[in-house]
């Protein structure tokens, strides 16, 4: 295992740093597992919005530093910027109900939510009082339909709230605001964006995505512009240079992952250069980072000497006669790699150090468990593999996307998931055979099918399959065959060309 940072002593450990060695291990610091789309979406807003002045590194490469040292620098600058929390017109724009009920900007506010005032003075001079479409009692107030709709625009994932959370729902710099403890201090956002910045293609996949999301033609900053919310960051125009502006986590293992980000953020960026939407290129990105920190987490041991471990992906939610097989394999390809997740990130330090292993257990026991001395694999530990599966769902990447009731999940991408991937992996004019897409995607970590099926049976992991890899091969084909990203040629040979015509 790489040597790890020191020098921040973790609640429960008085001379590790764990966050440091989760952050080495997996890109991401496990202390929830409530981390959602609009989080990670948030977050990367939130960092680049940084740019052109990132926190300070030297000599040209990031320094290893404990991660709660980057983070504090990072509120810093924030809170110098201004953008470190939504105005109170933003906030009351976002939240149109609470606890006590709705918060109506027609109204005359409590005295408790001064915010509703300062919005409707904002308001005010913006909103026409003798339109009927959006003011209401010649007071220059917003009618509640309107407000209600403008809150499901701007907050569609209602994560902006009276008090704690303002993540809004964000597809671009001009609008952002963000709750700690999901956004940022997982690092989730941080180490992909490190990622890209890590090598000369994903940096300019990254100052492509940068000049995206500082674009305000798009509809939803225009309506945050027309509202008198928009605050982009300044000197954004200048066009920074992104070479090492983010943490990337010590270690050689990195560099290759580096480099496979670097490579699918540029094929996205490609696509959106011929006509994708801003909103579906950030959607994309996001994707994609949910992809690779949770892969990362569910294929990694501590060291091993066999192939990386891949995922089966069954591309259909539909547990048919015909699929199910295939769907039973994948549920358990799934289920070993979250079981081993847990084992090996737990394990016992004890036989590690005869073994001459470094490195204690990096499960981090709950506050109340620690008292009583409970870690583990139990309800009183921050489990990594259900940060991961959690993680995975909140991408759209498994099916059921929820875990209620026991629901045995298993790899299976939706519909947009499935464009991201084959925008990710096959570049604009650059069709591939289904064996070479997907041997680009057991780079990823999944087995679609189709690829080396001796090799694809042991990074599998869960015995012989080659009857299973052919009949998940045959549905995944059909999935993007229907999805208009593939198309059958008549020889029976699939071609993979994301839609491209």
């Amino acid at each position: 295992m790489p040597t790890t940072p020191r020098g921040l002593a973790d609640a429960t450990t008085s001379t590790r740093d764990l966050d440091g060695e989760q952050y080495a291990a997996w890109g991401v610091i496990v202390k929830t597992s409530n981390v959602r789309a609009v989080h990670v979406a948030n977050g990367m807003m939130q960092l680049l919005r940084l740019m052109p002045s990132p926190p300070a590194w030297s000599g040209g490469a990031p320094v290893h530093r404990p991660p709660a040292a980057y983070l504090k620098e990072v509120r810093e600058r924030l809170k110098a910027d201004g953008s470190h929390r939504l105005s109170p017109q933003a906030l009351a724009l976002c939240v149109y109900k609470s606890k006590a009920g709705p918060l109506l900007l027609e109204a005359d506010p409590p005295k408790e939510h001064a915010f509703i005032k300062a919005a409707q003075d904002h308001l005010a001079e913006r909103v026409d009082p003798a339109s009927n479409s959006l003011a209401s009692g010649g007071r220059g107030r917003l009618r509640a339909p309107v407000h209600r709709l403008l809150a499901s625009v701007l907050s569609a994932d209602e994560k902006v709230m009276v008090t704690g959370g303002a993540d809004p729902t964000t597809t671009g710099l001009a609008f952002v605001g963000f709750s700690d403890t999901h956004t940022l201090s997982g690092f989730h956002a941080a180490t992909f964006l490190g990622l890209l910045a890590a090598t000369p293609q994903g940096q300019r996949a990254l100052s492509r995505f940068y000049r995206a999301a500082a674009d305000d033609t798009d509809p939803h900053s225009s309506l945050v512009r027309l509202l008198g919310l928009a605050r982009l960051p300044r000197g954004y125009e200048s066009g920074p240079i992104f070479a090492n502006a983010y943490p990337i986590p010590p270690g050689d293992s990195w560099a290759e992952f580096a480099a496979l980000a670097g490579e699918m953020a540029s094929n996205i960026a490609e696509w959106y250069e011929r006509g994708a939407t801003k909103a579906e290129m950030v959607m994309s990105m996001v994707d994609v980072a949910l992809l690779l920190l949770s892969m990362r987490m569910l294929r990694w041991e501590r060291a091993s000497a066999g192939p990386a471990r891949l995922l089966l992906a069954v591309c259909s939610p539909l547990d048919t006669a015909a699929l199910h097989q295939a769907i039973m394999r994948a549920r358990d390809s799934l289920r070993r790699a979250a079981t081993a997740l847990d084992a090996e990130a737990e394990g016992s330090a004890s036989e590690r150090a005869s073994a001459g292993q470094a490195g204690g257990s990096l499960v981090r026991p709950r506050a109340a468990a620690n008292a009583a001395g409970s870690v583990g694999a139990n309800k009183g530990a921050y489990a990594p593999s259900a940060h991961a599966l959690n993680l995975a769902a909140a991408g759209g990447w498994l099916f059921p996307l929820g875990a209620g009731g026991g629901a045995r999940r298993y790899v299976c991408p939706g519909p947009r998931q499935l464009v991201t991937l084959v925008h990710a992996l096959v570049p604009p004019g650059s069709p591939m055979a289904w064996g070479s897409f997907a041997a680009a995607a057991e780079r990823v970590g999944l087995a679609l099918g189709g690829a080396d099926e001796h090799r694809t049976e042991q990074s599998l992991r869960i015995g012989s399959v080659a009857a299973t890899l052919h009949e998940a091969a045959r549905a995944n084909q059909q999935s993007l065959i229907s999805l208009g990203l593939a198309r059958r040629e008549s020889d029976n040979v699939v071609v993979v060309d994301g839609g491209a015509t």
